[in-house]
């Protein structure tokens, strides 16, 4: 289901569509215009005449988002001397001959081409600015004074914080560990200037835009600070309104002003340019090699660099990422491998407490065509390229996936068991001869048909007949379907069993990789597909389908997807998401949730606290005294004590005739294109495929049963209750002799023992 990424050369956008999509919007700054991964200036509009910023006029609304290149480093070096790199504004430029003349003796220095702007240009720029950045042996940046200017370029405070956090994160990628990398702080502006700045810019603002500057960088230990801020103020003094080194009207300092800056940040650099330690290497999490080992939920993405603030929403929900790790875009010359844009994405993931997930995958046009690898020259660089990936991210907890669903359509030109097989072999010799056993790599990632191809002479029967298993660490599979998640556990037990008897009787852990519910509505294109639903049940499916993996061991379980890919509903593609596009502009909200995203948060909350799954037998008024197969109760466990139960009924019991069903109430039973015996097989009703909604779709249910359960305690327990979304309920339940009685529905409720 991974489709393939949407990249510009500079920064990934919000989503597919947003490529181009705000050109022409009309923009007072560039806070407007930051979704956009082509226009995402806010300029002059072309043929008006009219500047964006004048004396009369700072917010023309004649501006409007525009495209605007960056213009590359072009540098060649001519000494042996260490090299310098300065990024930054116009106080920069004004400082920079003294600081490369205080340093000529030692460094080699250069300045990022002209005046490097607000943060906006910055994250757009810094791959250009940095084409060689392993030569660089001391790297300075500031951003500040058009940020927090009241003009085009103005970006709001929180944004630029988590901007700055990129494109620090993004340096720090792309040097190496021994390189001295500085921020230099925002200096003051007058306070009460005797002219008016122009742009307007308050002192005010420069000391909230420093402090979140000061925040940012102190996620990177690594990264030092020159406080250009504290130096000015010792000279002029606390809100000054006017000093001998500033120049008046602006936020500019006298050729004696900026030699005094010059000199200190010139002072800084020496002070602080011996090697420091590298960087500690990320603790290694915890890798699951047997089914009892740490269990992580995550979500698939479509983004190698977020948004700004993205990240960090994401990682409230989510605690591991699968992404594609693309051949194509890290091998453009015949053995040479780039992996800065991993670089980069790796400090972002780990800043934020989330583990990566990457998926060695799809052709490459230097090999066979673009083709998936077959010819034994393409086999072989593939191997070297998975090889050189985990070599380079060794040690940082990266779970490795070989490609992406190879028995569908993502094996070029079709699916063939042999071909992966081959390359599986290849992979899996290489890893252990270049002593990558420390590595998890998992496959075949096989899609929602995984569970017809365990049957003798399909593609995954045959995969393991040829003997991959023992290359992989665990093996992942796609549960698509249009069931209910908990369907999912008796094909978990098929795909044990067979794992079992082509890996010499020995289990291998399961991994769940990607599995989704598209929350389009009607007609749902391509309608060819299975597994769609309203946002609410989107949300209930979640957590049903994180907790039916728990009970069946499952290690990983990877909701697709994070965020849904455009805003068109009918899109089935599109739907998938946790959060809705597009990008909002705000860093602290960058994207309106979903039921699912809230939901995530949840259960991610409950199973965090569960060293121990269990479910209890629990009956229904329909199945008593006998135990309901479709009423749920798990008892979640951690150190033999007991934080509290979930529980929720699979589906209610179907009553009525199918002509009582409203029909925008029609719920899918099953997918486009079943037969009528089929559908009324599943107890389901059928309608003429060309009518509105879904071909086969339930009778009315019964929303909700008592279940009944026993703690095996005697106790009296009293538990207080909340919904799947983590909301509080006012119902309290409480045990008597250990026997409980509670109402349930389709969505869980989680209880929580009183103390």
């Amino acid at each position: 289901m991974l489709r393939v990424l949407c990249l510009t050369a500079v920064l990934m956008s919000a989503a597919c569509h947003a490529f181009g999509s705000n050109l022409g919007k009309a923009c007072s700054a560039d806070q407007e215009c930051l979704s956009d991964a082509v226009n995402w200036r806010c300029l002059e509009t072309p043929g008006t005449g009219n500047p964006c910023v004048t004396d009369s006029s700072p917010h023309n609304t004649t501006c409007t988002c525009s495209p605007q290149q960056c213009e590359p480093l072009v540098w060649k070096p001519s000494t042996d001397k260490p090299k310098y790199l300065m990024i930054g504004d116009s106080i920069s430029m004004g400082y920079r001959a003294t600081v490369f003349g205080a340093l000529d003796a030692s460094y080699e220095s250069v300045h990022a081409p002209g005046n490097n702007g607000n943060t906006n240009w910055g994250n757009r720029c810094i791959n250009g600015w940095m084409p060689s950045p392993e030569q660089f042996d001391v790297v300075t940046f500031n951003f500040g004074l058009h940020d927090l200017a009241k003009d085009d370029q103005h970006v709001d405070v929180t944004t630029y914080g988590a901007l700055l956090a990129n494109i620090t994160s993004t340096i720090l990628a792309k040097v190496r560990p021994d390189t001295t990398v500085m921020w230099v702080s925002t200096t003051p502006v007058p306070t009460d200037p005797a002219e008016p700045l122009f742009p307007v810019r308050l002192e005010a603002d420069v000391e909230a835009y420093n402090k979140a500057a000061a925040a940012a960088i102190a996620r990177f230990p690594h990264v030092k600070t020159c406080d250009l801020f504290a130096t000015v103020e010792r000279t002029c003094g606390k809100g000054y309104s006017a000093c001998n080194i500033s120049k008046p009207g602006g936020p500019h300092y006298t050729p004696q002003g900026f030699a005094l800056l010059g000199e200190a940040v010139a002072a800084c650099i020496k002070n602080h340019a011996s090697p420091p330690a590298a960087p500690p290497a990320p603790a290694a999490l915890d890798v699951p090699q047997e089914a009892a080992a740490a269990f992580l939920f995550g979500v698939n993405t479509h983004y190698h660099q977020g948004l700004p603030g993205e990240t960090e929403m994401l990682s409230k929900a989510f605690k591991i990422v699968r992404v594609d790790f693309t051949w194509e875009g890290i091998e453009k010359t015949k053995g040479e491998y780039n992996f800065t844009v991993y670089d980069g994405l790796l400090q972002e993931l780990k800043a934020h407490g989330v583990r990566p997930y990457w998926i060695l995958d799809y052709g490459n046009p230097l090999y066979d065509g673009g083709l998936s690898p077959h010819s034994t020259e393409a086999v072989d660089a593939f191997a070297k390229f998975a090889v050189a990936a985990a070599s380079h991210f060794k040690g940082q907890g990266v779970i490795w996936e070989l490609w992406n669903e190879p028995n569908g359509g993502f094996w070029k030109p079709v699916a063939n068991a042999t071909a992966y097989a081959r390359l599986a072999t290849a992979v899996g010799r290489a890893w252990e001869a270049n002593g990558l056993g420390s590595e998890f790599l998992i496959g075949p990632a096989a899609d929602g048909g995984w569970v017809g191809a365990l049957q003798p002479n399909n593609w995954m029967y045959k995969v393991f007949e040829l003997g991959v298993l023992k290359y992989f660490d665990a093996v992942s599979v796609h549960p698509y379907r249009s069931s209910t998640p908990e369907t999912v556990i008796k094909d978990y037990a098929t795909l044990r069993a067979l794992i079992k008897q082509f890996n010499n009787g020995t289990e291998l852990p399961i991994v769940s990789g990607e599995w989704g519910y598209s929350t389009c509505v009607w007609p749902c294109e391509p309608p060819n597909f299975t597994g769609h639903v309203n946002e609410t049940l989107q949300a209930k499916y979640l957590a049903r389908q994180w907790l039916s993996n728990r009970l069946a061991d499952v290690s990983i379980s990877i909701w697709y997807d994070w965020r849904d890919g455009c805003t068109n509903t009918t899109q089935r593609e599109c739907m998938f998401g946790t959060v809705r596009a597009p990008y909002t502009g705000d860093a602290t909200a960058p994207f309106k949730p979903k039921p699912a995203f809230d939901a995530a948060l949840a259960i991610q909350a409950a199973l965090d606290k569960a060293a121990q799954v269990t479910r209890i037998n629990a009956s229904t008024p329909e199945t008593a005294p006998e135990s309901d197969p479709n009423a749920f109760v798990v008892k979640l466990e951690n150190d033999g004590t007991s934080p509290g139960l979930v529980s929720w009924l699979v589906q209610g019991a179907q009553y009525g005739t199918c002509d009582q069903v409203p029909s925008d109430q029609h719920e899918d039973c099953g997918f486009y294109g079943i037969s009528e015996q089929e559908c009324e097989k599943r107890g389901c009703c059928f309608q003429d495929p060309h009518a509105p909604g879904p071909q086969c779709f339930f009778r009315l249910r019964h929303s909700s049963a008592v279940v009944s359960f026993d703690l095996g305690d005697g106790s009296s327990t009293c538990f207080t209750t909340s919904d799947y979304l983590g909301r509080p309920l006012t119902t309290k339940v409480c045990a008597k002799q250990g026997h409980v009685e509670l109402e349930a529905s389709d969505g869980v409720v989680y209880l929580t023992a009183e103390n």
